[in-house]
């Protein structure tokens, strides 16, 4: 569910994704800074979580399973349910 959410989030950011996986980096994905930020708002927004302020730089996920490891941390039922 929570890998769903971040790829579709991903694919409104860029739509000329046609495929998506946790090992794809960002950069490879042309996401500059303000492509990131308004994919974490997207997923704020999508999942009603907010960000810790040192998390908000991008440098900090090379890769999209990088990303869905942090968004774990703070849907944490959503990472239990995914593992069963």
């Amino acid at each position: 569910m929570l890998r769903d959410v971040l790829f579709r989030c991903i694919g409104t950011s860029a739509a000329y994704l046609d495929k998506i996986s946790l090992n794809d980096r960002f950069v490879d994905l042309d996401f500059d800074s303000f492509r990131f930020i308004q994919l974490v708002v997207q997923l704020e927004n999508a999942l009603g979580i907010e960000f810790e302020d040192e998390k908000l730089d991008p440098a900090l996920y090379e890769r999209v399973g990088d990303l869905l490891a942090y968004l774990e941390t703070l849907v944490p039922e959503a990472a239990t349910a995914s593992t069963r």
